[in-house]
């Protein structure tokens, strides 16, 4: 049985992409040539977005507030 056990979405398209599927048709969902660009754009919108989102959440003061909206 196969089992994704993350919440990361970067993880789970490569473990999406490693896994053989039956009825699968080859798509290459984290491509040998692209994953440098991938691994950055990745970096980016972690830090950017998706942390910046936490960061703003858990803020206990303004200026942590502020700091994380940047």
């Amino acid at each position: 049985t196969f089992k994704v056990v993350s919440n990361e979405s970067s993880d789970i398209v490569r473990m999406l992409g490693s896994a053989d599927f039956p009825g699968s048709n080859g798509v290459e969902l984290y491509p040998e040539h692209l994953r440098s660009e991938i691994d950055s754009l990745n970096t980016l919108v972690y830090n950017k977005i998706n942390n910046g989102v936490y960061k703003s959440g858990f803020a206990t003061t303004q200026a942590a507030y502020d700091k994380a909206q940047k």
